[in-house]
């Protein structure tokens, strides 16, 4: 596609009014005009911003153009997730270069912007519904929340969060999305609730950014776009949503709907458990002890493995308690294995289970009590874990010390 002449003065003036009266392909070659100084100074800032109105209307060249200048930081600042999104956009749409693009995984993209189709004075394409701030947007038809849609009284508590929430209070606007999709204070109505959740998000809310992400991840109550999703948790993560960061760390480790990124999962894992995620430590716990993505370091696993512990993951309880129970990056200590071990084991993590008869049948950490360190065996054994069917056999061949079911001895596959 040859690039687009240089405007006259009147034909820029004409572009940019249509631009301001919301026409999307005016916006989309304004844009271009001022990425490359035709007829007007060059500016980036101004063509960033252009692209993006004309991106969030679908318009196939402006969402490419934007997601060059997020890929580079022309005009703004650089922000390769949401340039993931556009580009997926852009080649939905068609468009060969960012398909091109995506199948080479990023190798191909140059800082040249794509020309808009058309001549600069072509007629105008009807602009589409643009929610203000929206990132790609997700068509959401629906009337204004204040026709006959709702049956409610003055007195109904949804009304008084209605009135915050027209006036733009984001929280109103949330907690009303919530009220509406429960169907609490009135009918169910999962069309002005999906309204209010979109607008709560676009505020700034930041569990509904995550809400709202998740149903575009999933395809609940609005179109499946995994792409788009990835986008609002990202906005949600840094927003100080808490669990954003730990579903981020999961798209990165799968690399199913972005290319899988050891040092971003770590980056959002570490992010989580900042913000107070007991499976986050875990996870980071278990990639010190394997050496996966970072160096083999025991210590530090079982530092990640103790707090999570602390906070009651079951998972982390178990680790912990063997760390300790085996020295692993910390000096041996059966006492404090026990104390690991025994709300894990309560809580029917087999591992733990076995560890916590060990010491009952050793006698370590605790006294010894071999009706005790029978019971953990038989909870061990009927979960599946092997050598406590082993030491059940053990004791039953040897002469048992504790009578044991012969279901254990021979189990049903």
């Amino acid at each position: 596609m040859p690039p687009l002449p240089r405007p006259t003065p009147e034909e820029l003036t004409l572009l940019r009014k249509r631009a301001e009266e919301g026409d999307r392909s005016s916006q989309a070659r304004l844009g271009y005009v001022h990425s490359k100084g035709l007829g007007t100074p060059r500016d980036a800032a101004a063509a960033r911003y252009w692209f993006r109105k004309a991106a969030e209307q679908g318009e196939g060249s402006a969402q490419y153009n934007l997601a060059i200048s997020l890929y580079y930081g022309t005009g703004g600042p650089v922000d390769r997730r949401e340039a993931t999104v556009w580009f997926r956009r852009a080649a939905a749409q068609g468009l060969p270069a960012a398909q091109k693009i995506l199948e080479s995984n990023y190798a191909t993209v140059t800082h040249d912007h794509a020309a808009p189709t058309g001549f600069l004075l072509a007629d105008p394409v009807p602009a589409g519904r643009n929610r203000p701030g929206a990132h790609p947007p997700v068509t959401v038809s629906i009337t204004p929340p204040r026709q006959t849609t709702y049956t409610m009284t003055r007195a109904s508590s949804n009304e008084s969060l209605l009135d915050a929430a027209e006036a733009g209070d984001v929280h109103a606007q949330f907690l009303l999305s919530a009220r509406l999709r429960a169907g609490e204070g009135g009918p169910r109505d999962l069309k002005h609730g999906v309204y209010w959740l979109i607008r709560a998000a676009e505020g700034g809310h930041a569990e509904a950014q995550r809400i709202y992400a998740c149903g575009l991840y999933f395809g609940q109550q609005v179109p499946c776009d995994e792409a788009e999703a990835v986008y609002w948790f990202c906005l949600a993560a840094e927003n100080g949503d808490p669990e954003s960061p730990l579903i981020l760390a999961r798209i990165y480790k799968e690399g199913v709907v972005v290319r899988k990124d050891p040092a971003e999962m770590l980056r959002w894992l570490r992010l989580a458990a900042e913000r107070g995620s007991s499976y986050a430590e875990f996870f980071i716990g278990r990639q010190y002890e394997i050496g996966e993505n970072v160096p083999k370091d025991m210590r530090r696993a079982f530092e990640h493995y103790a707090r999570a512990a602390d906070r009651g993951l079951i998972e982390a309880q178990s680790r912990a308690g063997i760390c300790c129970y085996f020295g692993y990056g910390v000096p041996r200590d059966y006492i404090r294995a026990v104390e690991f071990l025994t709300p894990a084991a309560d809580g029917g993590d087999r591992d733990a289970q076995y560890h916590l008869g060990l010491c009952y049948l050793l006698g370590e950490g605790l006294p010894a009590d071999k009706e005790k360190a029978a019971h953990y065996f038989r909870l061990a054994a009927a979960r599946g874990h092997q050598d406590a069917r082993d030491k059940l056999l053990l004791a039953y061949t040897e002469g048992p010390i504790f009578k044991i079911p012969k279901n254990l001895l021979h189990p049903e596959p």
